[in-house]
């Protein structure tokens, strides 16, 4: 875990970090390597490919659905209206919310 974290810490950002700047990419190795390290945290990847200064993230979808919610208008979404989202690629994760 690259991210070390208080007690504290932890109560308020419950992720285990693993941080990746490479020019290759190997995201499953690092999946299982912040997976191996997360301490019963949330396993995270966060990862750059130089040159570019861009960051990105690599976490579980669920728990993405989960950060994502308080962005998401589930009126639109429980009512079918496919134009806010591709329903059948997130049907399982997104549609449960509105049972």
């Amino acid at each position: 875990m690259d991210v070390q974290l208080s007690e504290a810490g932890r109560k308020v950002f419950p992720y285990a970090v693993e941080c990746k700047n490479t020019k290759t990419t190997s995201i499953g190795a690092w999946l299982k390597q912040a997976e191996a390290n997360s301490e019963g945290l949330e396993p995270v990847v966060v990862f750059r490919i130089p040159p570019s200064t861009k960051s990105y993230v690599v976490l579980d979808f669920d728990v993405f659905l989960e950060l994502s919610k308080p962005q998401l208008d589930y009126s639109r979404i429980c009512s079918g209206d496919e134009s806010v989202i591709d329903v059948t690629v997130w049907e399982e994760g997104l549609l449960s919310t509105c049972n």
